[in-house]
């Protein structure tokens, strides 16, 4: 009944036209309030409270880092800047990362220019001057051969060995062997890493949770039930520097992680570069992360701290246990909103936002699931549009809240509709966790009336359904039997439609790179930069055998000392050019370009995905949020996840802008949601078409579509 509900977006309807400020209210927190705006918030004293269930609001310096080769240069900054100690929470670490790297891929430099340092060697670096580093990362032997996210991590205490990835080069492979045997021997006595997992009652706790608790309770597969208690996972990413020294304190908030396939550069591209030079994963990740700081450090360091206290528990000897109590005198109103630190946001990092901003994490050792609460307290607050970019979109509650609190607003008479823009994977297999998990991403995009973009999917639960009811018609209504067949039949070959309805209007893409079959300035393929190779040594032998003969000619026993120059000169050059062959021999092969067949049909092309790795949301480009939390029960409810909600119109309205003209170019960043539903459908259907054309695409965004037909359940 109406009488029993109340109009949800009524208010933000009324005010959002004549002023945005007033529609950041704190209704995205899910704390407890003392202040209802964000002038009172701004100019509110930031006093110290217990740490219940919920960290507070807090106001922070906030910069938004868009790629990864902008979020681990700043970072390596910071790094080198400390001077007390280094907190590095990670779900994966990988010492023989370059987190800075040169611009050009595959031009040969000057060897005497100094090339970037692996991480583990300018930690080691930072360590020497006297720097505590402390690093927790997550390590489950038994995940290692999905993704290992602990290279050259060795056996200790029965936990297994990290092993290599795949693309790091054996120099690399070694580098992170042998630095973990030098931290392991005592070598680095400034650096400490420690793993964490799940213990057996934590486990059996999760379990009981998803069993009576759930969101989802009720639709969660039982095969789904069993990955998510057999294998959570810490997912947390922060990084806090000097928080000893508040003056000069500085954070991070990541979705990237910590190995190398997630250095990439916007726009992205199909090249694959040396691990020194550029992107050197098999394809470009997109993710967002964030530099922070000012008293919202306060939170980071009690996450980071809790978790280095426990991670200690049940480990052999003298070990550090009590780096909360050793900090607890530092309070959240000791750290200067514009400290030292904010000079390298404004500088190379970009523009510090000052803000209002929680933290939220999903942490189920202790009990803490307010991601959850935030996001679909956040989805009822929606007024016009909202931008999702994950990587997996698999949490069903929080469409399915969306949805009802959009269609009870216009039972109440509003008429303006709901533009939802989301940008996610395919379910393809571009990683082997994709396609295992077509179930909820299916209830997902069906709830948003895009079933048209997994039509098999689609039709095979439509055909379940008739099926039932054809089997109940054969034994209560057999004159329905024959219209039951015909409508079976018909499903076989109908197009599966679209069917979106009028409160909420969905546009769902994934990525791929722009410049796929374009004409870049470094040779197009590998085989060509080998041939090029190949005849400037063909010239310098010619040059060699024709002062050879010119000697011989002159029936010369010895040189003349510039004669003896111009051989080892051909000579270098000769060493050089095989030195070159073999580097850009080792190189993997770039993407298959165009090709035809001998009949003149032209194959389809490949175009090379991007895999957004990103976990960002965008409400009204007013309100932000990020971190680590995929949209997914896994992130929800069972792994150890960290967010920032930041409710600023300035900062929201620029992130958004940046992304958008990364995926759909200067277009398709336009303000207007309207417009931009219509641009990004007329680029996603000319995108369409160049594929048919064997063309490149003409942006990044193309059309999610998947042909996945079973119905896999393990996420």
């Amino acid at each position: 009944m109406k009488g029993d509900l109340k109009p949800p977006v009524e208010t933000i309807e009324a005010v959002f036209d004549e002023s945005p400020i007033v529609y950041l209210t704190m209704k995205y927190f899910v704390d407890d309030l003392t202040v209802s705006t964000y002038d009172e918030c701004m100019n509110t004293e930031i006093h110290d409270k217990s740490h219940h269930d919920a960290y507070h609001i807090r106001l922070a310096n906030y910069t938004p880092l868009i790629g990864g080769e902008k979020v681990f240069s700043v970072l390596e900054d910071a790094l080198q800047g400390a001077t007390k100690s280094i907190d590095y929470l990670c779900w994966g670490f990988q010492p023989s990362m370059y987190f800075k790297r040169t611009a050009n891929a595959l031009e040969f430099t000057d060897a005497s220019q100094p090339k970037p340092e692996m991480i583990g060697t300018v930690l080691e670096r930072i360590a020497a001057r006297g720097v505590k580093i402390r690093i927790l990362a997550w390590f489950q032997s038994t995940a290692q051969y999905a993704e290992p996210n602990l290279p050259g991590f060795p056996a200790l205490n029965g936990e297994g060995i990290g092993l290599p990835i795949g693309y790091a080069t054996l120099q690399q492979q070694e580098f992170d062997r042998t630095w973990h045997q030098r931290l392991n021997d005592g070598q680095m006595p400034n650096i400490s890493l420690r793993t964490r997992g799940f213990s057996d009652a934590e486990r059996h706790s999760i379990a009981a949770y998803l069993k009576t608790q759930s969101s989802d309770q009720g639709h969660i597969f039982a095969r789904q039930f069993d990955m998510l208690t057999l294998f959570p996972t810490h997912h947390q990413k922060t990084v806090v520097i000097d928080y000893e020294a508040p003056e000069q304190a500085v954070g991070f908030i990541m979705g990237h992680n910590s190995t190398s396939q997630y250095w990439s550069a916007p726009p992205y591209s199909v090249q694959q570069y040396r691990a020194h030079t550029g992107r050197d994963g098999p394809i470009p990740y997109h993710d967002n992360s964030a530099m922070i700081t000012g008293p919202l450090l306060y939170d980071l360091n009690h996450n980071f701290s809790q978790a280095w206290d426990k991670a200690a528990q049940g480990q052999p000897g003298h070990v550090e246990s009590d780096l909360l109590q050793k900090r607890s005198h530092i309070k959240a109103d000791h750290i200067p909103l514009a400290s030292q630190a904010a000079i390298i946001q404004n500088g190379t990092a970009g523009r510090a936002y000052p803000v209002p901003a929680q933290i939220c994490r999903t942490q189920p050792q202790h009990n803490v699931r307010n991601i959850e609460t935030l996001y679909l307290q956040a989805v009822m607050q929606i007024g016009r549009v909202v931008y999702f970019e994950n990587q997996y979109f698999r949490f069903a509650p929080l469409i399915a809240t969306m949805k009802k609190n959009r269609i009870a607003y216009h039972e109440w008479g509003g008429d303006r509709p709901l533009y939802v823009f989301v940008v996610t994977n395919s379910t393809a297999p571009v990683e082997e966790s994709q396609e295992k998990a077509t179930a909820n991403t299916f209830r997902m995009l069906a709830a948003l009336g895009r079933d048209d973009t997994m039509p098999e999917i689609a039709r095979t639960q439509e055909k379940e359904a008739l099926e039932a009811q054809l089997k109940d018609d054969q034994r209560h209504h057999p004159e329905h039997i024959e219209a039951d067949r015909a409508r079976l039949k018909e499903l076989e070959t109908r197009v599966i439609q679209r069917k979106d309805f009028g409160p909420i209007k969905a546009v769902v893409c994934t990525l791929v790179c722009p410049d796929h079959g374009k004409h870049i300035s470094i040779p197009e393929t590998k085989a060509e930069q080998l041939a090029g190779i190949k005849a400037r040594l063909q010239n310098v032998r010619k040059q060699t055998v024709r002062l050879d003969s010119y000697f011989l000619a002159q029936r010369r026993r010895t040189l003349s000392p510039d004669e003896k120059a111009q051989f080892a000169e051909l000579n270098r050059q000769c060493a050089e050019l095989h030195d070159q062959y073999d580097a850009v021999s080792e190189l993997p092969n770039p993407p298959p370009e165009l090709k035809s067949q001998p009949d003149g049909v032209p194959y389809k092309p490949i175009w090379t995905p991007v895999y957004v790795h990103s976990k960002t949301t965008i409400l009204d480009d007013a309100v932000i949020i990020h971190g680590s939390a995929n949209l997914n029960v896994r992130s929800m409810e069972v792994d150890s996840e960290l967010n920032i909600v930041v409710p600023d119109y300035d900062a929201a309205l620029s992130m958004r802008r940046d992304l958008w003209r990364i995926h759909a170019g200067e277009k398709g960043a336009v303000d207007d949601e309207a417009k931009a539903f219509s641009v990004w459908e007329k680029l996603i259907a000319k995108n369409k078409e160049q594929e048919s054309y064997c063309l490149p695409p003409v942006a990044s965004i193309i059309g999610f579509y998947d042909t996945q037909k079973t119905w896999e359940t393990w996420d």
